[in-house]
């Protein structure tokens, strides 16, 4: 402690918890220079009185020695949850001696229990959307709910395009998205006759559900839906379609993948189709079953996708309105399908891609009724890309050239090119033009 007086005949005293000075300021002025007094105090003060003490910057000294609280400051250390040391906050203490460590100990309850009351004070009502279970705190529900909240953070050329879908349901570690569609369709030629044409309209309801797994890695999804037309005059044109499918996605790494799955489908003909008599009382019904499998890699800008395929196609028996069965297997047929795609992406507005795909079609018949050879193999090559012009406009497309060669040796080899494009403009979030 350093004190310096500018006097001559006064006397100072200091004193700390430990030690008490009186000096005569005579005694000493005549050592150094007249009017002017130096007096050093050292004080060596125990924790347990350094406690008792006010620390500086706990508040500010007023000229008659209190100590004014800079509660300011002390809100702004609280707010940013800084603790200090507990055994140098000033506290309030009996005059009993205390364990260092229960003092501390009941300081920083005392502060925890301070900076709850105010957080609960200050915290603002509940948003519904913003309540989400707890197994689903920190997966990507969670993250669905945050871009429905905030799907473009201001800018709408940052907009997320899932922002706006189903959030789902939770059901454990899975995420339920039920859906159902209708429509009401009309025909002026229910038949497809070419001199009795028929009008109707019906009545069309598709329900179906998806059940997808809400895990960080890898992915296991259930798929379901069911369509049914009712036609209002003519009951024997209604139809009842499903569909349903599987499918499981390993991540080997985080550039490595491999997925596959089943899917089984029951469809109908239309009465357009050339392979259904117009004597049929019904149409035809054919399913469809197929099981899959693919591997992706990326070497960085460089991407991988090998895919193959093989689906079972069957076609039922045709009641004819005489009464007569019209055999319909001997269109049964297995496809087999293998397709390679190269992928290469410039910059994230600009990729290109190449693919090959080789098929093959293997009836159970190899030869129909009319004695010809069934089956055919088949090859495709073609070159592709996608341009974003814009956040709203993209385009795709492919160019190639295919060849489908028929195992019946009097038919000629059909070959050519392959074209597809589409432009994709998207003025909002929920509308699309392609």
């Amino acid at each position: 402690m350093l004190v310096v007086v500018d006097c001559s005949d006064l006397c100072i005293c200091l004193s700390c918890p430990e030690v008490v000075l009186v000096c005569p300021l005579q005694v000493l002025a005549g050592k150094i220079r007249p009017g002017l007094l130096i007096v050093a105090v050292l004080c060596f003060a125990m924790p347990a009185a350094r406690a008792q003490q006010a620390p500086a910057n706990d508040g500010l000294l007023a000229t008659d020695g209190t100590l004014i609280p800079d509660f300011d400051r002390r809100a702004d250390e609280e707010d940013e949850d800084r603790f200090d040391d507990p055994v140098s906050r000033p506290q309030v203490r009996s005059a009993e001696p205390q364990d260092p460590l229960d003092r501390a100990h009941a300081d920083w309850s005392s502060q925890a229990i301070d900076r709850q009351d105010r957080q609960a004070r200050n915290a603002p009502l509940p948003d519904p959307l913003r309540q989400i279970p707890r197994d689903f705190r920190d997966d990507r529900f969670s993250q669905r709910i945050a871009r429905r909240n905030n799907p473009d953070n201001g800018d709408w050329r940052n907009r997320d395009d899932t922002a706006f879908d189903p959030l789902g349901i939770p059901v454990g570690s899975f995420v339920f998205y039920p859906e159902i569609y209708s429509q009401l369709i009309t025909s002026n030629n229910l038949f497809a006759s070419r001199t009795s044409k028929k009008a109707d309209y019906a009545s069309r309801i598709t329900p179906s559900f998806r059940l997808r797994s809400d895990w960080n890695n890898h992915e296991l999804e259930f798929f379901g839906t069911l369509t049914r037309t009712d036609w209002r005059h003519f009951g024997s044109e209604s139809t009842t379609e499903f569909e349903t499918r599987v499918r499981g996605r390993i991540d080997v790494t985080s550039r490595t993948s491999v997925s596959g799955g089943l899917r089984h489908e029951q469809q109908t003909e239309g009465r357009g189709s050339p392979e259904l008599p117009d004597a049929a009382a019904r149409p035809a019904v054919t399913t469809q079953s197929e099981i899959f499998g693919r591997i992706e890699h990326r070497f960085n800008r460089l991407g991988f996708r090998f895919q193959g395929q093989v689906i079972r196609n069957i076609y039922e028996d045709v009641r004819l309105n005489s009464g007569a069965i019209q055999n319909n297997h001997l269109r049964d047929y297995d496809e087999h399908l293998l397709s390679l795609r190269t992928n290469y992406e410039f910059s994230p507005r600009l990729s290109v891609f190449a693919d090959t795909a080789l098929g093959e079609r293997v009836f159970d018949s190899h030869v129909d009724d009319g004695g010809f050879m069934q089956g055919s193999k088949s090859w495709l090559v073609a070159l592709g890309g996608r341009l974003e012009f814009s956040p709203a406009l993209s385009f795709l497309g492919r160019l190639g050239y295919a060849r489908a060669m028929p195992d019946e040796v009097s038919q000629t080899d059909l070959q050519g090119v392959i074209w597809d494009a589409s432009l994709i403009w998207t003025p909002t979030r929920l509308t699309t033009f392609t």
